[in-house]
């Protein structure tokens, strides 16, 4: 597998900085990511552009066979998500844009063909970490009452969010916690290895005590679980299960934020199981979702189209919550690919995360469990919000896979001593 053409001097500067610079951007807020993947794909284009102008070899992508080629499984999957364009219930603009959204897997690809060998991955990673590092210590900086200028202002102080909201923010944290943890002989030096589970812990506590995101507890919880798995001997497995859940579990009942919030939900059950109440969070999820489902009652093999939920969603309510006429998916990554895409599109977009996975098994060790961390989190948030088709969050995922992938490149491809290609 080769990354990108030999590049001069002057290039490799400018890659560098634009790879960092995405690298940056997944944790600043949704402005920021976009004017990151922007860059990523005009600095991809260029790349291409000069390999074919150069007349130099063409870069090879995955050679595995069929289950772990996750650049084919992109490829189809965004290609017929732009087909569906062509039967859509949506305008025809809307519907591209929403296809737009849905192909944001192409980062993936895109960060393949930039980034040059394990070493520049690794470097990656660690900017991905730190940056992320000065979000937690920005939002501790909130609960213990200290200004933090660069926060969100209207929500900072109550749900101690930074640059994003609560949901991403522990979605992103968790998943960094167990980054920085399956890295932890290097990722802070050779000698850093008691800090970085120091610091692994204390993401998770922050994440569990302190920010008001259910969805961040699921994704931090299956993690925890799966890295336990991956650690313990298999004799050993249930009671070394039991012991981090029931810590997990006294974290959770000993803070009024994550406590209430879990009695919360059981209260927004029952009252939508009695009365349909649509007017809380759970209520608006699971109304979404009976909506979705008819949908797809209706066409379960190729889907509404590209951009079709929302027209859908009006078409079938059963129950109006006028502040939500307006969204575009249905807090459900895979109810929304099956709506718009059918059947077709869920299989298509599973086959891509089951390349990915069969791909991370060919990965070094830590890098494997790294990146198979991020698609597990990837997954459980997906059972509650649409994580691909959101700007931050799904930059967030698309940059950090697309990352890790990479840190199975053995070598730079500079070293073919390929004519340079300059920018």
């Amino acid at each position: 597998m080769l990354g990108p053409p030999r590049l001069t001097h002057s290039a490799s500067a400018t890659r560098t900085l634009v790879l960092h610079f995405a690298a940056i951007s997944i944790s600043l807020g949704t402005a920021v990511s976009a004017l990151g993947r922007a860059a990523l794909y005009l600095l991809a284009l260029w790349v291409v552009f000069q390999t074919f102008r150069s007349r130099l070899p063409p870069m090879q992508w995955s050679d595995g066979r069929w289950y772990r080629r996750w650049d084919l499984a992109v490829i189809l999957t965004v290609a017929y998500m732009a087909l569906t364009v062509c039967w859509t219930t949506e305008d025809t603009p809307k519907a591209l844009w929403s296809w737009s959204d849905h192909a944001r897997l192409i980062t993936i690809p895109v960060l393949w063909l930039l980034i040059g060998d394990v070493a520049q991955a690794r470097a990656l990673i660690r900017t991905v970490v730190f940056v992320q590092l000065f979000v937690v210590l920005s939002s501790w900086l909130l609960i213990f009452d200290v200004p933090v200028p660069w926060a969100r202002e209207e929500f900072a102080k109550r749900d101690f969010e930074v640059f994003v909201s609560y949901l991403e923010q522990s979605i992103a944290e968790a998943i960094t916690a167990f980054i920085i943890w399956h890295h932890r002989r290097w990722i802070f030096g050779s000698q850093g290895l008691v800090i970085a589970t120091l610091v692994a812990a204390a993401i998770i506590f922050h994440v569990l005590g302190f920010l008001p995101s259910r969805t961040g507890y699921l994704v931090a919880g299956a993690l925890l679980l799966i890295a336990i798995a991956q650690h313990v001997p298999r004799r050993m497995l249930w009671p070394a299960l039991l012991l981090p859940l029931g810590l997990a579990a006294a974290v959770i009942m000993s803070s009024d934020v994550p406590r209430n919030r879990i009695v919360k939900l059981g209260q927004e059950v029952a009252s939508y199981a009695e009365q349909k109440e649509a007017v809380s969070s759970t209520g608006v999820r699971l109304t979404f979702w009976q909506t979705s489902l008819s949908a797809i009652a209706e066409k379960p093999l190729l889907g509404f189209g590209s951009g079709s939920w929302n027209r859908e969603y009006l078409r079938l309510v059963p129950v109006d919550i006028p502040n939500f006429r307006t969204g575009r998916d249905p807090h459900q990554m895979f109810l929304l690919w099956t709506v718009e895409g059918g059947l077709v599109g869920l299989a298509l977009l599973s086959y891509t995360l089951l390349a990915l996975f069969a791909h991370s098994r060919s990965l070094p060790q830590a890098d494997a469990r790294s990146l198979q961390a991020v698609l597990a989190g990837l997954v459980v948030a997906g059972m509650t919000t649409s994580t691909i088709y959101g700007i931050g969050m799904g930059d967030f995922f698309c940059v950090t896979i697309g990352i890790l992938l990479c840190t199975g490149k053995a070598k730079e491809c500079d070293a073919t001593g390929e004519r340079g290609v300059s920018i």
